[in-house]
């Protein structure tokens, strides 16, 4: 149950497409309703699916197994959609800090690489250095190559592993 496929006839799956609470009271219930789960639990259980989400956009879900029968009031639910609530909220909030943080580590490179590319009017010197920010920062390896005399010439070369940098430059 590492993954399972949102069209599905599982009781997750279920909640998912329809933003909807799935509750699920009985084993006899859950056989009836989604026969693919017939003999996953030995005895009675009952199950609550739990949609996380922001307004429409589906996040996941949240699914609740139970040692026995059961039958959940309103106030259990809204309880229950709450902290699916707070768990969208959260994931929500983390996926903002990791766009801010690489809009902020775009931002430093383009104000470093702006700098270098200011400091000196040495252009072999300028890219050399604009490689180095390069690597690791952005790639594994950068090569800088211009038209000299109708050929590519390679001015600039960083690589993260120097002895590969050394394989290279003799390509």
């Amino acid at each position: 149950w590492r993954s399972y496929p949102l069209d599905g006839d599982l009781p997750g799956s279920e909640a998912v497409r329809r933003n909807e609470v799935v509750v699920v009271p009985s084993r006899d219930e859950l056989v009836r309703r989604y026969p693919e789960l017939a003999g996953s639990s030995p005895g009675d259980r009952s199950l609550v699916c739990i949609p996380v989400s922001l307004g429409e956009q589906r996040l996941g879900v949240i699914s609740l197994g139970f040692p026995r029968e059961r039958d959940f009031d309103s106030s259990q639910l809204r309880f229950l959609t709450a902290i699916a609530d707070t768990c969208a909220q959260a994931l929500d909030r983390s996926s903002a800090l990791d766009r801010a943080t690489a809009a902020t580590e775009k931002l430093s490179f383009l104000a470093r690489a702006s700098s270098e590319l200011s400091a000196s009017l040495d252009y072999r010197a300028t890219l050399t250095r604009l490689t180095e920010l390069v690597v690791p920062g952005l790639a594994d390896w950068c090569a800088v190559q211009v038209i000299e005399d109708g050929a590519l010439r390679t001015l600039a070369v960083a690589h993260t592993d120097p002895r590969a940098h050394l394989q290279q430059v003799k390509l």
